[in-house]
């Protein structure tokens, strides 16, 4: 019988090839995941130290967060936002479209059902101008909840600016903010969406105040905005009061009372120029309260048409205030001012008390009527010569 021939053997299966083929892809593979993970760190470096400085200050319930990334604010300057679903709005302006439904997924968010609730807020505004020419502004914010958040932006793309918020409309509350998850920690990345009060670079002032007389009207050829952002969109923009009042025309405000959104509201801007103005919604229409003198105080009331004695009798935090600013030889400083705040604030209504000293960028925030120990810091501020 023949011996087979050699082609005729069978051939031994290439064990080797095979695992050097799955090492190699698996290298490629790691390789590739190494880059997107480098890339994703390079592109998110800002967001992710901004995430990283969040912290407590000691003895309240009161956050700090120092932002350096973007939160392409131009876009909602140009388009305003979707106010039938403003989380989900936020989260489509802040993240790439390839992004939003991760975000979405991660965070929860469920379109807003427009739910209305009764605002009762018992905010103070005030600002005073020193004979040195030192612009002082002074406000604040009462309301039920507990946590403030104090967000300083170390402008990327625009100015800088500090602005202090109620983390609630971010739905963090004490128990999230003390263990944050993945989804509490991307709602942080959205916090320079919601200003409360704030001041900038340029030494221009807002806060905002509820007012249910306040009447806007709804103009179809602008965009819509609600006031968290409409305060952001100032400080971000704002040279000057005259700038703020600009902005404001600008745009439709909501007032339709969604837990987001809140209900009617005035607006009180002032800048390092000692220029302070109210800012209201009369039936309709945009009026522009000027402060007749070195100080203006606003609470929850319109001010339009209406003389000092008149807002006395209206409201016994404005008597207070004003009856203060208007004694003779006041000395004002940050001191003084949150000493004069602390006098007509709420016992247990009274979330946090801010002090802006918009010509030195100075900044004091008061955690619960806690008037001795302010968390305090300082904006670089530009003269207003280099703001233009």
């Amino acid at each position: 019988m023949a011996n087979p021939t050699h082609d005729s053997q069978p051939r031994p299966k290439n064990r080797g090839g095979w695992r050097r083929s799955v090492r190699r892809a698996a290298v490629a593979l790691m390789v590739l995941c190494l880059i997107g993970v480098t890339a994703f760190v390079i592109l998110a470096k800002d967001h992710i130290r901004s995430l990283w400085s969040f912290r407590r200050v000691p003895n309240t319930n009161m956050y700090v967060m120092d932002y350096y990334g973007t939160y392409n604010v131009a876009r909602l300057y140009q388009d305003g936002i979707d106010v039938q679903d403003i989380p989900g709005s936020l989260i489509r302006n802040f993240f790439p479209p390839f992004l939003v439904p991760i975000a979405n997924a991660i965070s929860g968010h469920a379109k807003a059902s427009g739910s209305r609730q009764s605002w009762d807020h018992s905010c103070s505004t005030i600002s005073f101008c020193t004979e040195q020419g030192e612009m002082y502004f002074g406000r604040n914010f009462d309301w039920d909840h507990d946590p403030c958040l104090i967000v300083q932006v170390h402008g990327k793309d625009g100015p800088s600016s500090v602005a202090v918020l109620d983390p609630y409309y971010l739905q963090l509350d004490q128990a999230k903010l003390e263990n944050l998850r993945l989804s509490d920690r991307l709602r942080l990345l959205l916090a320079p969406y919601l200003v409360f009060d704030g001041m900038n670079e340029w030494g221009v002032a807002v806060a905002t105040m509820a007012a249910t007389e306040s009447k806007a009207a709804v103009d179809p050829r602008k965009p819509t905005v609600v006031k968290p952002l409409m305060e952001r969109i100032i400080l971000d923009y704002a040279h000057n009061t005259e700038e703020a009042i600009a902005l404001v025309r600008r745009y439709n405000i909501d007032f339709s009372g969604t837990e987001f959104t809140g209900g009617p509201c005035h607006f009180m801007i002032a800048d390092a120029s000692g220029k302070s103005v109210v800012v209201e919604f009369v039936e309709g229409r945009i009026e522009v309260v000027v402060s007749p003198g070195p100080w203006q105080v606003s609470t929850n009331h319109l001010l339009f048409g209406k003389t000092d004695p008149e807002n006395c009798d209206r409201c016994p935090r404005y008597r207070t205030a004003s009856g203060r600013l208007a004694q003779r030889n006041l000395r004002m400083d940050s001191t003084n001012m949150m000493e004069i705040m602390s006098s007509i604030s709420v016992e247990n209504w009274t979330m946090w008390t801010s002090v802006y000293n918009l010509a030195t960028g100075e900044f004091q925030v008061a955690y619960r009527r806690k008037y001795h120990e302010p968390y305090s810091s300082r904006l670089e501020v530009q003269s207003l010569t280099e703001s233009r």
